[in-house]
């Protein structure tokens, strides 16, 4: 993504990019995110990204799916085969197995990277990515298809240290929207205070335009010297099924492994609803811990 020298800054301060924030970042700053789809008026929570972290050092990405409304879903490390980087259809049945709970998924600092659900499902799906403490670039992916099967936003919280509304508005002809988690060293930032940043408007080298949030941690964190940027695109549709769809991937292998094509390359994988699901449980199983009442 690219804004040029002479456009206009994307913090819309009317001055040109390279007399203004060429440079520098100006991120919201806070724990936790909740992000949020508005169409026609009526705006639906998609997902949450909170930035945990303990006295004791651990820290984490956590990215959260409490607000789609269907709970059979598929999670896999899925593969992608070696000497190969694009393939027409992947399945995820390959690695993978139903639940019933909507999960959570967690990026440690050290590159662990896991799906979870509290007292609800075995810790099982899990994979070794790139640490935090470096710049990896892509994080994560969200995709949704279908706002109506996601919980309604009916309250707008202040912005704060704690907690922060980030609000995208789609046009009315877009049905699948794909948001993208892009991770960054942040040497040069604004010293946000009390101010809260603007979306910034990326021009990709083919003309379209992105909307991007920079996100960042608090500085008690111990990531708060890396940007998170939430880049927000319209997609083609999931699938030709009708309803609403939820589809998550993170936690991708380490560069080294990415880099040499003649590896197996693995990445987690969460999609919701499973189709199939029946099948699928008596097919490959599942992580629940409750399996013995879903079989």
């Amino acid at each position: 993504m690219i804004v040029g020298r002479n456009d206009p800054c994307p913090c819309r301060s009317g001055k040109k990019f390279k007399k203004c924030h060429i440079g520098i970042i100006v991120p919201h700053v806070s724990e936790n995110f909740i992000v949020s789809a508005k169409k026609d008026g009526i705006a639906y929570k998609i997902f949450r990204i909170r930035f945990h972290y303990n006295k004791k050092g651990q820290a984490s990405t956590i990215v959260s799916l409490p607000y789609f409304e269907k709970s059979q879903g598929l999670l896999s490390r899925a593969t992608f085969p070696a000497n190969t980087r694009k393939v027409d259809k992947l399945s995820l049945k390959i690695g993978g197995k139903t639940t019933s709970h909507i999960v959570k998924f967690s990026h440690w600092i050290d590159g662990n990277t896991h799906f979870s659900q509290d007292g609800k499902i075995l810790t099982s799906i899990r994979n070794l990515s790139n640490p935090l403490t470096i710049s990896i670039g892509h994080i994560f992916t969200v995709q949704t298809q279908g706002l109506a099967g996601f919980k309604l936003k009916e309250d707008a919280k202040k912005k704060n240290t704690k907690e922060i509304d980030l609000d995208v508005t789609l046009e009315d002809e877009i049905k699948s929207i794909k948001f993208t988690g892009w991770w960054y060293d942040s040497n040069v930032v604004h010293d946000s205070g009390n101010h809260y940043g603007n979306p910034y408007i990326f021009k990709k080298a083919d003309g379209a335009k992105e909307i991007a949030f920079a996100l960042q941690a608090p500085k008690d964190s111990p990531m708060s010297d890396k940007i998170l940027f939430l880049s927000i695109s319209p997609m083609p549709l999931l699938t030709k099924e009708k309803g609403s769809h939820l589809l998550f991937i993170g936690g991708f292998d380490t560069k080294e492994i990415f880099n040499d094509i003649t590896k197996d390359f693995h990445f987690l994988a969460a999609l919701y609803p499973a189709r199939n699901y029946k099948k699928l449980l008596k097919e490959i199983g599942t992580i629940d811990l409750n399996e013995d009442l879903l079989i």
